[in-house]
């Protein structure tokens, strides 16, 4: 018989713990009950008062009674007054032991549905169609007035300039939105493409292997790559200490590109720290954009030294991955366990990220929860560090504006999540279900980024959307996720180059492709026609990426007004809007709706839930950065029209790493640089103020009319030069 121990009151913690067997205590128990009978009929009987006494209630007072009150298991313990047990004994404890109850399955919160977004592009659709009926209108009548029949392009050139403004109209709505009738609630809550509460991972599951997968190129291994691997590994401690497996694995495409001491001390560290990496030759890198080719890379070595551990049970991870070397011609070095589960997680960082420690074990709950959920994207900040100066605190400010009120506030309000490429956990069995192998392939490689494309992850975004699977915006945790900003303008003009050149992908086919594929590509029409997404979340993406177009066509109608206006003045007032009207258009709303409205208002409703917001410094922390806005967007208009005509005309891009540390140089050293990088477009710009100066004094065109050709280039002329805090600096 097993011994019981009784944990008696407080009043007999002198006295020693009461041991008894099981059957000793069953008997104690059945006297217990009728001792308790008898207690209950004096209780009835008024014995139970102060007055009186009765052999029932003196029976009550003897030491060792305990009864039992009920069927549950507490037992009492009577000395002169009934004193409850500090700790009760459970008659399944006696019998022997059992099974303990089951915790109860954690409560998943709810997901509401939203169709606010759907309500708002309605009414965008509805605005541009008032737009282009007036613009047909407006256009046919004058054509009818003054009898120009040659004006009739102006007719096809309408349903263009309708879409261009369709980003323009999306914004003025939402900013009317967001001040007159928008909510908050769906920014704490979880919608079906949103998480802002976290998602419990089911009792009992097994946590997934995750892999960390970063791709790095000739960043330092100081300043860069150590610091990023040491925050990561927070992360991976923690997740290990929750009972899940984690791998660092490196896709190092600088390792055969620098220098041999560097190579062997990124070596060393890799080895140090049990890193696994994968570094592939430099000769023959496939693809537009070297990251996607890069990934896949490491990719398809992980599948085939899986493949053939399956193959050969009792193979190591080392002697397999010997073997696929010796299979692709010794080209690559690579060093570590290279394997994945089939249902692990991949974490996508950049080599300058920053993530937060419990990440790993907050995310898979979304995974575990949700089958058709193929990857989350989290909300990002830019590193606080990275503030050294206005151009950092600008790029910083933008940053943080796309990341919540260009993605979160309109995800959760019912567009799709987007794929950024970075900061994301993906589902390797959905990627492995929309591989796909071309000519380029070897035997057993399977592709799972797409190569041909600058806009890798918006391809994967489709992709993974044709098959039903979807993505999440999480912002459960928090501003932790944090990236590398880029710390010299012309590393965000290049950064908006690869969008616009990734717009024009995804819209069109080359001219010398639509003889045989036609103009639109077939990308965006299996988009267009995908059932999975809904039309509403179609037209947000279309109005995003006319944004793109609408900034390349800038320069065609600078030039095409300062050719009207000489030409033919009274056509170009009647047929075309004037660029100053536009850049007022585009003041009022960008600056005035769009950053006060979405901007401002929104952001001060939004905290007033958490904490008093002044509204002052609102206003303050978005209007000081207006300014550089404008002249940002003034000076990148001719480097997206030049990126979209080299698409469109079939010819080669290249794309340079951006910087990841700060290069010390001097006021004339950058200078220096800036003219040399742009020298042909300050040319071009000056020619275009001459050819204008000229018109001006010789066809008395005014102010008024040739603002664009003016506007457009001095904004080109002083934007590399005011934006670049090294030169302003004036460090001789």
């Amino acid at each position: 018989m097993r011994d019981v121990v009784l944990h008696v009151g407080p009043e007999l913690a002198a006295t020693p713990h009461v041991r008894q067997d099981a059957a000793g205590l069953r008997d104690q128990q059945l006297r217990a009950t009728e001792i308790g009978a008898a207690h209950d009929a004096v209780s009835r009987s008024g014995g139970s008062s102060s007055g009186g006494s009765s052999p029932a209630r003196n029976s009550l007072r003897q030491p060792d009674p305990m009864r039992r009150v009920d069927s549950s298991s507490s037992l009492l313990h009577y000395f002169g007054e009934i004193k409850k047990l500090d700790m009760s004994v459970v008659a399944s404890e006696i019998e022997g032991p059992t099974a303990a109850k089951p915790e109860p399955e954690p409560e998943v919160p709810p997901r509401i549905t939203v169709h606010t977004k759907m309500h708002i592009n309605a009414m965008v659709c509805a605005g541009l169609a008032a737009v282009l009926i007036m613009s047909y209108y407006g256009s046919i009548t004058t054509i009818l007035r003054y009898k120009r029949w040659y004006a009739v392009v102006v007719l096809l050139l309408v349903p263009v300039g309708a879409y261009f403004f369709s980003f323009a109209v999306n914004t003025a709505v939402c900013g009317v939105f967001s001040v007159f009738l928008g909510g908050t609630s769906p920014l704490v809550q979880n919608t079906q493409n949103y998480s802002s509460i976290k998602t419990p991972i089911p009792r009992g599951a097994k946590l997934p292997q995750i892999i960390v997968q970063m791709p790095v190129y000739k960043e330092s291994l100081e300043e860069t790559i150590q610091l990023s691997y040491h925050n990561v590994k927070r992360a991976m401690d923690y997740y290990t200490s929750k009972g899940g497996r984690v791998k660092f694995i490196v896709c190092d495409d600088g390792f055969q590109v620098i220098s041999p001491d560097e190579a062997v001390a990124r070596s060393n560290f890799y080895t140090k720290h049990g890193i696994a990496y994968v570094a592939r030759p430099a000769a023959n890198r496939r693809g537009t954009f070297k990251k996607a080719s890069n990934l896949n890379y490491q990719l398809a070595i992980s599948q085939l030294v899986a493949s053939l551990m399956k193959q050969q049970p009792g193979l190591t991870a080392e002697a397999a991955l010997e073997a696929v070397w010796e299979q692709w011609g010794r080209e690559f070095v690579a060093q570590g366990d290279l394997t994945m589960d089939d249902d692990c997680l991949i974490l996508l960082i950049d080599a300058d990220t920053k993530v937060p420690e419990a990440c790993m074990y907050n995310t898979v709950g979304e995974f575990l929860q949700c089958p058709e959920v193929a990857y989350t994207q989290h909300y990002t900040t830019p590193f606080t560090e990275q503030n050294r100066n206005y151009w950092e605190g600008y790029v910083s400010n933008f940053t943080r504006t796309i990341y919540f009120q260009g993605i979160a506030v309109s995800t959760a309000f019912g567009d799709t999540s987007p794929l950024v490429g970075h900061n994301a956990f993906l589902r390797w069995s959905a990627l492995r279900a929309i591989g796909y192998t071309d000519e380029t392939c070897r035997p057993g490689e399977v592709k799972v980024w797409g190569e041909d494309s600058v806009s890798e992850d918006f391809d994967m975004y489709i992709r993974l959307a044709s098959v039903g699977s979807f993505g999440r915006y999480v912002m459960y945790t928090g501003d932790e996720f944090q990236e590398g900003i880029s710390l010299t303008y012309m590393d965000e003009v290049v950064k908006f180059k690869k969008f616009a050149y990734g717009a024009c992908e995804l819209l069109f086919n080359p001219f010398r492709e639509w003889i045989s594929k036609g103009p639109i590509n077939k990308k965006f029409r299996l988009y267009m026609a995908n059932k999975n997404i809904r039309w509403y979340q179609k037209s947000s993406m279309l109005a995003y990426l006319s944004s793109y177009l609408a900034m390349a066509s800038a320069f065609y109608f600078c030039v095409l007004e300062g050719v009207m206006s000489v030409v033919d003045a009274s056509w170009h007032d009647y047929f075309m809007m004037r660029g100053f009207d536009v850049m007022l258009t585009c003041t009022i709303i960008f600056a005035g709706i769009g950053t006060f409205a979405g901007g401002i208002f929104y952001q001060w409703r939004c905290k007033a839930a958490e904490q008093t917001p002044s509204i002052f410094k609102l206003c303050w922390d978005n209007i000081k950065w207006m300014p550089a806005t404008a002249l940002f967007f003034a000076s990148v208009l001719f480097p997206v029209t030049e990126v979209c005509f080299i698409y469109f005309f079939g010819m080669k891009a290249s794309w340079g790493a951006t910087a990841k540390e700060v290069q010390n140089k001097t006021s004339w050293q950058a200078l220096s640089e800036t003219l040399l990088g742009y020298k042909w477009e300050y040319l071009l710009y000056f020619v275009m103020l001459g050819a204008y100066s000229v018109c001006l004094w010789k066809f008395d065109l005014g102010l008024y009319k040739g603002w664009s050709m003016m506007s457009f280039c001095c904004g080109h002329i002083l934007g590399p030069i005011l934006l670049n805090p090294t030169i302003t600096a004036l460090t001789w």
